[in-house]
């Protein structure tokens, strides 16, 4: 996936570029033109269009697989994502009785892998995006006990009882 974050919508100066690219790079399975009036150090639009490809990928972690849009964020090292989250889940120890909250949860993805061995797993994040990205992820991946709110933790943390 290319993201091509931009200021305004000029479709007649990305889209060569995007043409140019999966041209050049075939295993460019996507190129996404993200549009973004505000200054900021993170590259995720107020929208995107896409210029080639489903505007998606797909990556596994383990025995799953996540679709991941522009704006989700998503651990890039996969094998390391495996890793890290097996040792996650081994020090968390759980028994299927907790509840386990996923703050800044992203596309799902520690969501899931804890998912198997949690009663429920609800996962928090801002990006409208990740938090479609983590439930479809969740009906790809056959999980039926997490859920995500869209929104910032400071105030979504207190709707699910994070002061427990």
């Amino acid at each position: 996936m290319v993201n091509l974050v931009t200021a305004w919508e000029a479709l007649d100066e990305v889209r060569p570029l995007a043409d140019a690219l999966t041209a050049r790079y075939p295993n460019v399975a996507t190129v996404v033109n993200n549009i973004s009036s505000r200054v900021s150090g993170v590259a995720t639009g107020e929208r995107e269009i896409t210029l080639h490809g489903p505007g998606v990928i797909l990556e596994r972690i383990g025995p799953f697989t996540f679709e991941l849009s522009a704006n989700s964020f998503f651990q890039t090292n996969t094998r390391g994502a495996e890793r890290l989250y097996a040792a996650v889940k081994h020090y968390a120890a759980l028994t299927g009785q907790e509840t386990v909250l996923d703050l800044y949860c992203g596309t799902g993805t520690i969501a899931i892998y804890l998912a198997d061995q949690a009663r429920e797993v609800i996962g928090l994040e801002v990006v409208e995006g990740a938090v479609a990205d983590a439930r479809r992820n969740c009906e790809r991946n056959g999980i039926a006990n997490c859920r995500f709110i869209a929104g910032d933790v400071r105030h979504t943390l207190p709707q699910v009882g994070g002061g427990r």
